[in-house]
């Protein structure tokens, strides 16, 4: 939750709650639900902030309709509460899930959308509720549309040192126990040793000068049997040194390749790093090189021709889709900025010359027949149903034939009273246009 629903209570955008703190977080589940759908398709945040600012948005509005939906699911008497259609109460839950689902993409929709439209619409002591919540949103999108990854050279990555580590502790060298093989050798030769000593168990019986026959033949059986057994002590502890050393050499190896690894693995993401954030600055600096050329040219590719020789209201609406094509988007707050600068140096197109916004559209539909056929085909239609934006109005200027221009201005909530120059209807455009596209690309 981001805390909207709780500051229009306050502003008293949520009525008949009764200070039942139930029914308050049934509305927050109903916003919770509602910012789910919105997540899932963000061409649906665009007609939920547009439904959201507007006080005067009908019932069988779709959103409206979405968020009565949701918030009857979970609050089941709620038309017994509310004998009519609580419109206040749905705006404030479209607010909140607008709000809650305004990340990365989705927070420039909402705020590239809501712009140019919230000075245009006439609400209540919920505004500057509302202005904040949009203001956080604004913040989201310049960083997102600014963001260039930069790599500090004092934190460039360098093979690291690999300290040799003292060898471990050889085994204890095998050593032959003397007196126990004097004394089994003493066994193979005779029945005793010297001084009469008894020899150990089965100790050859015979004498050497006695019986040389049998003792050669006594002899030669305990003797193999000392040498073999020393033999094979010998082999075995020389074989469990040689494991113990081989394992010692695998571990260092192991250890070796494995930190040489991730020092390649870090200086390969270093790389990696530093070839994007060149990659980004470049293109950034060729963005602004662009915008400042086609800034300078006033020349329309579209059109082809100079955007002077158009009216200025046609000029306007051009100048905003055609800088599209040199931008990456979202663009940062100046590019929209410095389309309108641009407009307001055409001849009669300055920002101190306001029109309504009917006459405004007026001329505009006058002037369509300069466009090329194809113009209007790379941009969305507008919504069927539901509430309609500035940019919404300007394609149905331009391309329906049968525009009651009244009833479109009435779906777009504005008045027909309401004044605008032609660099602020260009920003407009060029602010909703990239909403639509890139809500569009998010889908």
């Amino acid at each position: 939750m981001t805390g909207l629903l709780t500051d229009l209570l306050a502003a008293g955008l949520i009525e008949n709650l009764g200070g039942d703190d139930e029914r308050f977080a049934k509305v927050e589940r109903a916003a919770k639900a509602v910012a789910g759908e919105l997540r899932t398709t963000p061409l649906r945040i665009i007609g939920a902030i547009l439904a959201g600012l507007d006080p005067d948005v009908p019932a069988e509005d779709p959103v409206i309709a979405q968020a009565e939906q949701a918030l009857v699911h979970e609050w089941k008497s709620m038309n017994s509460v509310h004998t009519s259609p609580p419109i206040k109460l749905f705006r404030a839950i479209l607010l909140e899930a607008c709000a809650q689902a305004a990340e990365g993409k989705n927070a420039a929709i909402l705020w590239l959308t809501a712009a140019d439209t919230l000075p245009l619409v006439r609400m209540g002591k919920e505004e500057p509720t509302v202005r904040r919540m949009l203001e956080t949103v604004a913040t989201r999108t310049e960083e997102l549309a600014l963001v260039v990854p930069s790599i500090p050279a004092n934190k460039r990555q360098t093979i690291p040192k690999v300290e040799a580590k003292p060898a471990a502790q050889s085994p204890t060298p095998l050593k032959v126990e003397r007196q126990n093989l004097l004394s089994r050798v003493a066994a193979t030769a005779g029945p005793n040793y010297r001084n009469n000593n008894p020899a150990p168990p089965n100790a050859n019986p015979n004498w050497a000068f006695n019986q040389s026959p049998n003792w050669s033949w006594e002899f030669a059986d305990r003797l193999h049997v000392v040498l073999a057994d020393e033999l094979d002590a010998l082999a075995q502890a020389i074989s469990k040194h040689q494991g113990q050393i081989s394992q010692q050499v695998n571990d260092a190896q192991t250890e070796l390749v494995g930190t040489f690894g991730n020092a390649l693995t870090s200086q390969q993401r270093w790389v990696q790093d530093s070839l994007e954030a060149s990659e980004a600055r470049q293109k950034s600096a060729r963005l602004r090189l662009d915008v400042l050329w086609w800034s300078e040219a006033l020349y329309s590719q579209s059109v082809r021709c100079s955007y002077r020789e158009l009216s200025p209201a046609l000029a306007a609406v051009v100048m905003a889709i055609d800088l599209l094509d040199h931008v990456v988007m979202p663009t940062p707050a100046s590019v929209s900025y410095l389309l309108s600068e641009t407009v307001s140096r055409l001849p009669e197109a300055d920002f101190s010359r306001v029109q309504v916004l009917p006459e405004l559209l007026g001329a505009l539909r006058k002037s369509r027949e300069r466009l090329p056929r194809e113009w209007l085909e790379p941009l969305s239609p507008p919504p069927a149903e539901g509430r309609l934006s500035l940019r919404d109005l300007v394609i149905l200027t331009l391309g329906d034939r049968e525009l009651d221009l009244d009833k479109s201005v009435k779906r777009a909530g504005l008045s027909g009273e309401i004044s605008m120059s032609l660099p602020g209807l260009a920003r407009a455009l060029f602010r909703q246009e990239q909403a639509v596209r890139l809500a569009g690309s998010a889908r």
